[in-house]
């Protein structure tokens, strides 16, 4: 009997201890009347409104770049490379890094949406 009574007293400590993560995370996440839920910001405009960057895992891929497999990927050229974007998003920002492997000299041809400053 005194073991299943520890075993209570593990589990209620357990609990009380979670208590102040849950009410420090309420000043970073709100959500209202509406159903719309706020991340960083107390009066979210939309479904999911986030205030601030936000930014995924690195994701690593060869040419086809899906951004929805993250919003910041990595390329390592091991031959001249003709990229592919999908599923990119207005307003969205997205980061590609590119790498040359040690022979180095490698090009990149870019899809035809892609447009430069200097253009």
């Amino acid at each position: 009997m005194r073991k299943n009574i520890s075993a209570f007293v593990l589990v209620l400590v357990a609990a009380v201890m979670w208590a102040p993560a849950i009410s420090l995370a309420t000043s970073f996440f709100n959500v209202d009347s509406a159903g719309n839920v706020g991340i960083g910001n107390t009066n979210p405009q939309h479904k999911l409104d986030v205030s601030g960057a936000m930014y995924s895992r690195l994701a690593t891929t060869t040419s086809s770049v899906n951004w929805n497999a993250g919003n910041v990927q990595s390329i390592t050229l091991t031959s001249n490379q003709t990229l592919t974007f999908s599923n990119g998003q207005a307003g969205g920002e997205y980061k590609l890094i590119v790498n040359q492997d040690g022979t180095g000299g490698r090009v990149i041809t870019w899809p035809a949406s892609v447009l430069w400053n200097d253009h």
